[in-house]
């Protein structure tokens, strides 16, 4: 179905008091989405060792690039993105933003020395600001207020499931090809999610 579409249709079901099959797809699209989200921020501490032997960075700078330049980009186009997705389309806006940190997580792959990380791991964070508010609005459209405190529960597990995979994902991937497999891997699933966002 296509992006625009979706506020037409959100508004009916959202008159009923039990949420359509749909909109547990839906759901669960979100969630997906919100794991891969935060799969991607554990994946540079897991493979921080690998990393900084491959491209000569030190402490600190891995420590800038978690830090600082991550959460730059983040925090200042979090609230833009949820204005543009108010006024435009919000399943757009959030497939955008999964395609655009998933072509980041792969180019921190592909990343040849400390300044193109950083100007990657950047992107990511531009990509992983457009994530939540989006989803957020888009579980009022779809669920009714009775079951809205729940299906925000069940996307509220993205973070922490999220967190525990990337150790998992990361540590595993990187044992058994390299870091730079890992990221590649990951991106890859991330843009497959994005193209499946539109298809709401």
């Amino acid at each position: 179905m296509a992006a625009q579409d979706l506020s037409a249709l959100s508004a009916p079901e959202a008159e009923t008091s039990k949420a359509s099959a749909r909109a547990w797809f839906v759901l669960g699209m979100l969630w997906f989405v919100y794991v891969l989200n935060f799969l991607d921020r554990q994946l540079l501490a897991i493979l921080a060792k690998p990393i900084q032997d491959a491209l000569h960075v030190t402490d600190g700078q891995l420590g800038l690039i978690g830090g600082l330049y991550f959460a730059f980009f983040y925090c200042f186009i979090a609230i833009p993105v949820g204005w543009i997705a108010d006024k435009t389309s919000r399943v757009g806006v959030l497939a955008l933003a999964c395609g655009i940190w998933s072509a980041a997580t792969m180019a921190c792959g592909m990343a040849a020395n400390y300044a193109q990380l950083v100007v990657a791991r950047m992107t990511v964070g531009f990509g992983e600001a457009g994530g939540v508010p989006p989803s957020y609005a888009i579980v009022t459209d779809y669920f009714p207020p009775p079951r809205r405190g729940t299906a925000l529960g069940i996307y509220n597990l993205g973070p922490p499931i999220g967190n525990a995979l990337g150790i998992a994902f990361g540590a595993s991937i990187a044992a058994a090809f390299n870091w730079r497999f890992a990221f590649i891997v990951l991106g890859s699933v991330g843009l497959i999610a994005a193209l499946s966002v539109i298809a709401f």
